[in-house]
């Protein structure tokens, strides 16, 4: 008979060596087949992923201009550009025109002040008039007359300008035996191709 001590022994090996026989591993009891099972993925992944959804999501959502649309901003655009380009280009002509305007009129004073100065006979002699003319009329383009000097300036200044010097009697029926001479200058050129005066008078006593 064996001894207690030694039989016990015998007892626990024979007990660890069933135990052993029933642990099952994971391994032993995966299924042919079966896939492992998803483990947790970390937080830079989930936001990564998260990212892309949200990216795609508004990929999906965006609403992009038609070709109808396109046009039209085009012809808008178009539309007010050509309205500011119009308002510079009537401003220039404007401004033009008003300098074109001061020129002619100081040419005017300038020679009305220039025959002012005549007596009341040489005003009419000066223009070559004698006293049974009842009006008297020269051109800076015309033959040589007082005007003349002022031709070069004129035409200078002016685009086809021409300054002329009217003489009228006034209150009798020649300059011989009139009240008054009423001298008119008038200053004309064309402007853009369309016809522009000034017109200054004055009556000598």
């Amino acid at each position: 008979m064996a001894p207690p001590a030694s039989a016990a022994r015998r007892c626990r090996s024979a007990c660890s060596s069933a135990a052993r026989a029933m642990i099952v591993t994971p391994s032993a009891c995966r299924r042919p087949g079966q896939s492992r099972a998803p483990t947790a993925r970390s937080e830079d992944e989930e936001s990564g992923m998260s990212t892309r959804r949200a990216w795609s999501s508004g990929r999906n959502g965006e609403r992009g201009f038609s070709l109808v649309e396109v046009v039209i901003a085009i012809g808008v655009l178009a539309g007010v550009l050509l309205s500011i380009c119009s308002m510079f280009i009537l401003g220039g002509r404007q401004l033009k025109g008003g300098k074109t305007m001061t020129e002619a009129t100081a040419l005017a004073h300038d020679l009305m002040e220039t025959f002012d100065k005549l007596s009341f006979t040489g005003l009419y002699t000066t223009f070559g008039a004698v006293a049974a003319d009842t009006t008297k009329s020269v051109t800076t383009t015309g033959a040589t007359n007082p005007t003349t000097p002022w031709r070069a300036e004129v035409e200078r200044k002016l685009a086809n300008g021409v300054a002329t010097v009217t003489l009228d009697q006034v209150g009798g029926t020649n300059f011989g035996n009139a009240v008054g001479i009423k001298m008119t200058v008038t200053v004309s050129w064309n402007e853009l191709g369309r016809p522009q005066t000034v017109t200054l008078s004055t009556i000598r006593f």
